[in-house]
């Protein structure tokens, strides 16, 4: 039996705004954490200890763009294009 991506995530995930960059393999992947990580921090009530809903929004963009930016440099698993990163000397 196969089943859907939809199946198998919960529908908060679903709903999460997504990235305007359309990315391929590892970077799509991150992309989709990222965008997880982000509809979990809304949905978990995290407005008990950040109680200013729009300074939280703005925090969560702020994160959404670095995200996108670094997004751009990942080409593998490791998340690098660095070849000191990638062979393990850093």
């Amino acid at each position: 039996m196969v089943l859907g991506s939809e199946m198998l995530s919960p529908a908060s995930a679903q709903q999460a705004p997504q990235s305007s960059t359309a990315y391929q393999g590892w970077a799509a992947m991150a992309d989709k954490d990222v965008d997880f990580s982000l509809q979990w921090f809304r949905d978990q009530s995290i407005m008990a200890v950040y109680p200013d809903p729009s300074g939280f929004e703005v925090t969560l963009s702020k994160a959404r763009k670095q995200a996108d930016a670094y997004l751009q440099q990942v080409k593998n698993f490791e998340g690098s294009t660095s070849p000191a990163v990638n062979s393990g000397r850093i």
